[in-house]
């Protein structure tokens, strides 16, 4: 491990349980999206939409309006959760 990894560990023990169990939790959802492909790709697909609109996110990646939509509905439901656009069937692989 590097020394920032140490110092991070440090800091983060002092926190009282409760934080510390938050940020743990948020630190591993993340490293999860961090190595799922398809949810850096779904990510990028809604970030063009919310900047284009969906018509030129679903013509410039090839998708469906269904997926566009579902994909920034689950996100929505979930709180802007990024980790809740990793696929279910590539979940358990990991």
């Amino acid at each position: 491990m590097t020394v920032n990894t140490y110092r991070i560990r440090n800091i983060i023990q002092t926190f009282p349980p409760q934080r510390y169990n938050r940020v743990m939790k948020t630190l591993s959802n993340s490293l999860h999206f961090e190595k799922s492909d398809p949810a850096r790709f779904r990510l990028q697909v809604l970030n063009h939409g919310k900047r284009y609109g969906w018509r030129s996110a679903c013509d410039a990646y090839k998708i469906s309006k269904s997926s566009y939509f579902r994909w920034r509905g689950k996100l929505n439901k979930n709180q802007g959760k990024l980790c809740c656009l990793i696929p279910k069937s590539s979940e358990l692989i990991q």
